[in-house]
């Protein structure tokens, strides 16, 4: 077992334990995936479900996590928990005992299906067809990048958009050409994934599993997570208040997901992450998880926050440039956009701060807009001139030192209100303040 940082914790830098997969198939009573040769023999097929009704349990191999196991865990596993509060609620939830399942149920753990993924910003995706027609057109979109959220995107559009027959034709050539090359591990993830896409096929688990070991990247963990949450209710029939094995390592890989990108960030991963967050929500057993801030993986909160509630003021050090920066104004370096607010306020001032260094002061106010618990913050010059103008949903804490070296910036932290731009950082330059774009970026 192998300890490092992670988010499954007490707060988002938090540590948790990974179970590496030779230990975790150790476990007693884990469901594991199976080789095509032996699926047949234990998984079959399962019937798409025709009522609200939840069927007769299975016999499965799935362990569920009692109270007294999660007691019995180090510190390291409890904090998937969130400590002892949490397990008295989760306690509570699994003595509840679901008679009916409800119709929406099926479309929240419909995750491979129903989630689009966000392909956008890659240039290959720009030539795909508006509606896929054929398995060739399929193939051709997944060969013309290495990329597995094209690989992911396209085959989930296959799926809807493909005539029976040619679902048949592109499922054929997907095993044909992992047969052919079964030591290719980008070949075997596109056969497995398809295989739970279009046939909700529980061995195609075994494929991901075994790419995700290979790549250790965002998209396939993201991948082997999906497919785990929507395995663990429509193919093993868990409920979705108890937590599982299955639950429990669906989280982990998702987690190493953010990690990875946070890394390495790749185009599209955070807008179908927060998708896949969201449709998450409905199943209880992962409240805890789906409510992070995972942007805190990108950018951790400073080595000082300051407060910002009520009209206060406070003197608050920034990084002084070689020129005086409030002397020098816009000058030709700024971007004017950023001092512009032609849609204007809505009522008076709701809180300022002003923050002094060197020669000059500026001063951040906070105003109402139009739309209940949107903020215009005007930032200035001791003299009035403006320095920056922006919108944001945060207004309780504005100023933290996010290097850690005495210095300061404005930074917004609305994930809890606008997931998809989560975070804005303006940092102190010669000409004012400018948005650091290498942070939006990765929310890209």
């Amino acid at each position: 077992m192998s300890v490092r940082k992670g988010i499954l914790g007490k707060g988002m830098l938090g540590i948790v334990a990974t179970l590496s997969v030779a230990s975790f198939l150790q476990w007693p009573g884990v469901a594991t995936e199976l080789p095509p040769s032996l699926s047949a023999l234990k998984n079959p097929e399962p019937h798409a479900r025709t009522s609200a009704v939840k069927p007769a349990a299975k016999p499965v191999a799935r362990r569920v996590v009692a109270q007294s196991s999660v007691d019995q865990m180090p510190d390291v596993q409890q904090n998937v928990y969130q400590g002892k509060a949490h397990h008295a609620v989760y306690q509570a939830e699994l003595a509840k005992e679901e008679l009916a399942q409800p119709e929406s149920l099926t479309s929240a753990v419909d995750m491979l299906r129903s989630i689009p993924l966000e392909i956008k910003d890659y240039p290959v995706a720009r030539s795909f067809p508006v509606r896929f027609s054929t398995a060739s057109q399929v193939l051709q979109a997944i060969d013309s990048s290495p990329t597995l959220l094209i690989h992911m995107e396209a085959l989930r559009r296959g799926y809807h958009q493909l005539e029976p027959s040619e679902k048949d034709k592109l499922l054929t050539s997907l095993l044909g050409r992992h047969q052919a090359a079964e030591h290719d591990l980008m070949l075997g993830f596109d056969h497995g994934y398809a295989q739970l896409v279009f046939k909700r096929n529980k061995t195609g688990l075994f494929f991901l599993r075994k790419a995700n070991d290979r790549f250790k990247n965002q998209f396939s963990s993201l991948a082997y997570g999906m497919a785990q949450v929507e395995a663990d209710i429509t193919l093993e029939n868990a409920t979705p208040a108890e937590m599982t094995t299955r639950k429990m390592d669906a989280m982990y890989k998702l987690a190493d997901a953010v990690q990875y990108d946070s890394q390495s960030h790749q185009p599209g991963f955070w807008p179908s992450y927060m998708r896949v967050i969201e449709k998450m929500k409905p199943l209880q057993a992962y409240g805890s998880f789906t409510h992070r801030d995972f942007s805190l993986v990108y950018l951790p909160y400073g080595n000082s926050v300051i407060p910002m509630q009520g009209v206060t003021t406070a003197s608050i050090p920034l990084k002084s440039a070689e020129a005086s920066p409030l002397g020098l104004g816009m000058g030709g370096a700024c971007d004017p956009s950023q001092v512009t607010d032609s849609d204007g306020v809505s009522g008076g001032m709701v809180s300022q701060r002003s923050m002094n260094f060197g020669a000059g002061s500026a001063l951040i106010q906070f105003f109402g807009t139009n739309e209940p618990g949107l903020y215009r913050v005007r930032v200035s010059s001791s003299d009035g001139q403006p320095l920056l103008s922006f919108k944001t949903y945060a207004r309780n804490s504005i100023v933290e030192d996010l290097d850690g070296d005495g210095s300061f910036e404005i930074v917004a932290r609305q994930y809890n209100q606008d997931p998809l731009n989560p975070v804005l950082v303006y940092r102190h330059t010669p000409c004012g303040f400018e948005l650091d774009k290498k942070i939006t970026d990765n929310f890209l």
